[in-house]
């Protein structure tokens, strides 16, 4: 999931440039067609849009690696807690067999 949040952040600094890009196309390209300029306009459009759907793919890409991060550290506490109980049971049972003699066969 980290691959996946640094993959969409490199896409959604890539439309940006191209949203700056094309912005700078639209204000300096002097065009006296229409048709052009109305190109030059959706072009940013569509960008922008892409832009804002990619920044929402980053959040929730973010979102997706803070709970895999998440999942794997309460896992590991899991462990531990688990080991931790068996080390005290183990204990428990070798302290009972001290006092008591008794010795599994």
């Amino acid at each position: 999931m980290v691959a996946l949040y640094r993959v969409s952040i490199v896409i959604f600094l890539v439309l940006l440039v191209l949203v700056c890009l094309s912005v700078w196309a639209a204000l300096w390209s002097h065009a006296e067609d229409t048709f052009v300029w109305r190109i030059l306009l959706l072009d940013t459009v569509v960008l922008c849009i892409l832009l804002i759907v990619s920044g929402v793919g980053v959040c929730a890409a973010r979102v997706l690696a803070l709970d895999e991060q998440s999942f794997e550290r309460q896992r590991q506490q899991q462990e531990a807690l688990r080991e931790a109980a068996l080390r005290h049971d183990a204990a428990g049972q070798l302290r009972h067999m001290a006092e008591t003699g008794d010795v599994p066969d």
